[in-house]
């Protein structure tokens, strides 16, 4: 990076502050005036026929925008100086003429270029403060060694190194780092209580289908937004069957809570299992079974009246709501981050992603070390993602081979047993990377078939150990019944009364829970 660039990217940063409601932060200004420091107006030569330098004029460029305040910038008045501060050179007038941005770019998008073009400016700074050291240390020991405490010289040359570790305050300044809070600013608190109480009231959660459920979540009852929560079981335990009726419950029983008003609310659904004509079908037959009763034959089903249908309940709300199949074997980490990205920039504030499931996905670009390092990382850089961006998260895992053992035991109390004991395929230590665990089983009794689900780890929320337990009997028609608006049919105990009825135990004592 030139002197001229790094004006460039300079005057870049102070335009774009200028774009936001509030035009002031400090940390520009601190680099703009190092950037000063380091470049020096050219010496004034004898005549000035030919005007100043490129380098002069940019300098006084800065300068002037640094020196204007909160007096508004247009478009018109900074290309003509940029015109003349480019003199023929057409490079730095084209990087120039790059840093306009359009009208609708949100404020979100804007800040993240400023963190990112501060980081670059803060790097380079760093680099050439880094080589001026080592050259200092050169040209001793070149020149001058007699001069030189041998004895101390690498502790010397350790301190003069110090202020650019990666343990300093340069990993502060990370676009990476989307905000922060300085506690002695009594604004910075405020503004982050004020995210912390939306975010955790029942505006900021999504609700599932389930009552049981949304207990175990807590006292929001429901999924909080940046949220990331796996639900694990053996194979055949619906896994995804859960995962389809959190990506319909919040559409139809959930109302958007906006974090930017100009966005548009979207319910995200990516499998990498079924195709997406499969889980439209599925979709359908879920919310017509559950409304009527009656079981949906397919084949019969009139296609103009299933997908008018579908769209009328899906949107009833105001969720836009969108479905992609994808074949995971190519599809990598950096490939989600990126299909994410262009969806919001498409217009979309994502409020619940849901990943059936997350493991299937490629392990390219993932950490290879010990067994299992690869999902961990997976898991840890999704979270990271949708975490940042205020995404509720939710995705499935398969339990390990020694879970299936258990059963194969009869164990008692499974879902008990191995609840926060690390009991995922593949890697143990998968918990470390998520907020909530939710552990279901399909117990039979009698003919019966129950789900049954037990709550592990959940960062930040205290739920009542009575609640981190829930029960549903699977209907002959409807699967598993939505309750949320409707009487509550979560039961407290594999067999026994739904809750609506007084949650009575069941004529038996001995059942596995």
């Amino acid at each position: 990076m030139d002197s001229k660039l790094l004006l460039v990217k300079c005057i870049t940063i102070v335009y774009l502050q200028s774009l936001l409601k509030d035009h002031k932060n400090d940390r520009i200004k601190v680099v703009v005036n190092k950037v000063l420091d380091i470049v020096k107006p050219a010496e004034k030569t004898i005549s000035t026929d030919f005007g100043h330098d490129t380098i002069s004029q940019l300098r006084e460029t800065l300068v002037w925008l640094m020196n204007r305040g909160n007096e508004p910038l247009t478009q018109s008045e900074l290309k003509q100086r940029f015109i003349l501060n480019s003199q023929d050179d057409t490079y730095i007038l084209n990087a120039l003429n790059a840093m306009f941005v359009d009208d609708n770019v949100d404020e979100e998008t804007i800040q993240k270029d400023i963190r990112s073009y501060i980081y670059d400016i803060n790097s380079y700074l760093d680099q050439k403060a880094i080589i001026e050291v080592f050259k200092h240390y050169y040209k001793q020991a070149q020149f001058n060694p007699e001069s030189i405490d041998w004895s101390n010289i690498a502790n010397e040359v350790n301190e003069a190194l110090q202020p650019f570790s990666i343990k300093g305050e340069k990993a502060a300044a990370h676009p990476s780092i989307v905000n922060s809070i300085n506690f002695g600013e009594v604004l910075d608190i405020q503004e982050a209580l004020t995210r912390s109480k939306d975010e955790l009231s029942s505006l900021g959660t999504i609700k599932l289908p389930y009552q049981g459920w949304n207990r175990m979540l807590g006292a929001q009852h429901g999924l909080r937004r940046g949220e990331f929560g796996v639900v694990a079981a053996l194979q055949h335990n619906y896994k995804s069957g859960t995962l389809l009726d959190a990506f319909i419950g919040c559409a139809t029983l959930n109302t958007p809570y906006m974090r930017d008003e100009t966005k548009k609310p979207l319910n995200f659904r990516i499998s990498f299992e079924n195709p997406a004509e499969m889980d439209i079908k599925l979709i359908y037959e879920r919310m017509y079974e559950q409304e009527t009763g009656i079981r949906v034959d397919i084949e019969t089903v009139d296609i103009d009246t299933a997908s008018n249908y579908i769209f009328e309940k899906l949107s009833v709300n105001g969720y836009e709501n969108k479905l992609i199949y994808i074949d995971p074997s190519d599809f990598n980490i950096l490939d989600l981050i990126n299909l994410l990205e262009e969806t919001m920039a498409e217009g979309y504030e994502i409020h619940l992603l849901t990943l059936d499931y997350l493991p299937l996905m490629s392990k390219k670009y993932l950490n290879q070390g010990a067994t299992g390092e690869d999902i961990r990382d997976l898991y840890r850089r999704t979270r990271n993602f949708t975490s940042k961006h205020g995404i509720a998260c939710l995705t499935a895992h398969q339990l390990s081979s020694d879970a299936k053992e258990l059963i194969r035991q009869g164990a008692n109390k499974f879902l008990e047993l191995i609840a926060n004991k690390g009991y995922y395929d593949g890697c143990k230590r998968l918990d470390q990377e998520v907020d909530l665990e939710i552990y279901q089983h399909i117990e039979k009794v009698n003919g019966e078939s129950f789900l049954a689900a037990r709550r592990g780890k959940h960062r930040g929320v205290r739920t009542p150990i009575l609640d981190q337990f829930t029960v549903y009997k699977f209907d002959e028609i409807k699967g598993l019944p939505y309750d949320l608006n409707t009487e509550d049919q979560s039961r407290r105990v594999v067999g026994g009364g739904t809750m609506a009825e007084g949650a009575s135990d069941p004529w038996y004592n001995n059942v596995a829970a």
